[in-house]
């Protein structure tokens, strides 16, 4: 048999906690219970300011993507889900522009980011790469390409899957290289 506690009227806090990508906390609120619950078992309070969030990813191309996602969901957008294939193929690329220091979508092979797509093994329908040179985070690089509007429509596109690399030139300079696809 299960012992009822006696009912109570209290100010009760909660938290709806939305986590998105990054890692920020969307909103928190406390409100007052109108009619006092039956409850089977006691409850646990939590204080709102003890709440953490979860750390943002340390990966730069992980971070880029949740920074990516987060501009989609202000946009009412859905997120894209990140893909290790898709990952592979656009640091393939990154790596490659970082080794020759030159940005530019064809690989020094000749490849587009379909073939590359296609080499890791990912069965796509649509893909569509965006790529970058000097940006030194992933919310900087984000920001370059969705301030570009060939590069906006990529990130902002009706795609279902997202991969981002990074590679960093003998000089220092970091190459981006992100592939949507589908």
């Amino acid at each position: 048999m299960t012992k009822m506690l006696r009912p109570a009227r209290t100010v009760s806090a909660f938290a709806l906690v939305v986590v998105m990508a990054g890692g920020a906390v969307a909103a928190a609120g406390v409100t007052a219970v109108s009619r006092p619950a039956n409850v089977s078992m006691r409850a646990v309070r939590v204080d709102v300011n003890e709440l953490v969030a979860p750390p943002v990813a340390s990966d730069p191309a992980q971070s880029a993507a949740g920074a990516l996602n987060a501009a989609r969901v202000e946009r009412g957008l859905p997120l894209l889900e990140w893909n290790d294939q898709v990952a592979s193929a656009a640091q393939i690329h990154s790596d490659d522009m970082a080794r020759s220091a030159v940005m530019q979508h064809a690989g020094s092979d000749g490849s587009r980011a379909g073939d590359r797509l296609t080499r890791v093994g990912f069965r796509w329908g649509a893909w569509g790469e965006a790529v970058a040179a000097g940006q030194p985070t992933p919310e900087d690089v984000i920001t370059a390409w969705l301030n570009s509007p060939p590069h906006r429509a990529i990130l902002l596109g009706d795609y279902r899957y997202v991969g981002i690399g990074r590679a960093t030139s003998a000089a220092g300079t970091p190459y981006w290289t992100l592939v949507a696809a589908s």
